[in-house]
């Protein structure tokens, strides 16, 4: 049995790499709905989770007031460990190395724990501003499951072509059009992300043949919707020769 729930301004953003997340019309966020499972439970202790994540900001950051956030200031920690991860390879792998660090910490309880129904359930009120953060706080985690993982290899040899792609007009366009395609019908959300998806490839194999990078562009952009459209793809294309 499921239960479905409408949830004021729901965040379900978008991002790709080293790229901050895209903040949404708010009427998606309104029109927004969560399906819950009737037996849902969550088992986190939230004593291991706060240790696990202050461990976690001090491997990546030596700034005190960095160690301090929380998954409740998601969008501002988000910004540092994309921050970190643009510098320099050895950069990169630390924060990898900080991840599976915490996730180690929580072992069992991180499905419990990484839970955008739990935390939300934690907030103290439904305003536009941390309404967000459990969403943002989760997307990070799968982005960086990928990035360390099956991008980590992709992600450390092309990072000038990734890092730089974001900038071109091509991009842009695409988060124009997805944004612009939300605007107009806030309820349908998987579409037009499938949409930004394709067109996201499309102009990287304009800016570049790297059918790998272009594939890892693309799987990172994909990584921040999979909870809200399991069923979205990527498929890189070779560019005609003409």
């Amino acid at each position: 049995m499921k239960t479905q729930i409408t949830l004021a301004l729901l965040p379900i953003l978008a991002s790709c790499f080293v790229h901050p997340s895209l903040e949404l019309p708010k009427h998606v966020y309104e029109n927004a709905n969560l399906v819950l499972s009737s037996d849902f439970v969550v088992r986190c202790d939230d004593i291991l989770f706060t240790k696990a994540q202050s461990d976690f900001n001090r491997q990546i950051s030596g700034i005190p007031s960095v160690q301090r956030l929380t998954w409740r200031k998601a969008a501002e920690l988000e910004n540092v460990v994309i921050n970190a991860m643009k510098g320099t390879p050895k950069t990169f792998l630390k924060v990898c190395e900080a991840r599976k660090k915490f996730f180690r910490t929580l072992r069992t309880m991180w499905d419990s724990c990484i839970n955008r129904y739990y935390l939300l359930k934690k907030l103290d009120s439904t305003t536009a501003q941390n309404i967000s953060a459990p969403f943002i706080y989760v997307q990070m985690w799968d982005r960086l499951d990928f990035l360390c993982n099956a991008g980590l290899e992709v992600a450390l040899s092309n990072k000038f072509y990734t890092d730089t792609f974001k900038n071109t007009p091509a991009f842009q366009y695409c988060e124009k059009a997805f944004l612009d395609a939300l605007n107009s019908d806030g309820t349908n959300f998987c579409s037009p992300a499938q949409t930004f998806l394709d067109c996201t490839d499309k102009a990287f194999q304009d800016y570049d043949d790297k059918l790998i990078a272009g594939w890892f562009v693309c799987e990172n952009v994909r990584a921040g919707y999979t909870p809200d459209c399991p069923n979205l793809r990527c498929y890189v294309y070779k560019p005609s020769i003409h």
